[in-house]
């Protein structure tokens, strides 16, 4: 009888914890980044670079896993992403200020690498993209996760 209380109890308490989660499902889901939203998020990378004042490049360099053909999910889905890498041109400073905005940013996102090179000033860039770097300007590449729906 005893035993059949406590299972009763754990009952209760479980559903009481569902219904918390479940009230609160709205606000974890939209920190995952939706495919129909990349292009607003590469947008506002690209704001943030500017309001930053550093010269930048982004490139998407892997995707989630795609979905099988019946519409099922794989098992991996959940721990699904988008990969990122950024180039930013600017003072070590700016390069610090892109940085503390991303980490603001409402998406769940990883920093996974940064590199930073203090030029000596000339012409720095990749795929063609020669930018101009002063004395002691940074060139900056990063590489992010942005965890996904």
């Amino acid at each position: 009888m005893k035993a059949k209380k406590n299972c009763l109890l754990l009952i209760k308490e479980f559903e009481r914890e569902l219904e918390s989660i479940q009230s609160d499902w709205p606000k974890i889901e939209a920190v995952f980044l939706r495919e129909e939203d990349i292009l607003g998020f590469v947008e506002t990378l690209e704001k943030l670079a500017e309001k930053t004042k550093n010269r930048h490049s982004i490139n998407i360099i892997g995707t989630p896993p795609a979905k099988a053909a019946s519409g099922e999910a794989k098992a991996d889905e959940a721990s699904s992403f988008f990969v990122f890498r950024i180039n930013l041109w600017g003072s070590l400073s700016s390069v610090f200020d892109f940085l503390n905005y991303l980490e603001n940013q409402p998406i769940y996102l990883s920093v996974e690498d940064i590199q930073l090179v203090r030029s000596e000033g000339g012409l720095a860039g990749f795929d063609k993209t020669a930018v101009p770097l002063a004395p002691g300007d940074v060139s900056a590449v990063l590489t992010i996760k942005v965890f996904a729906r």
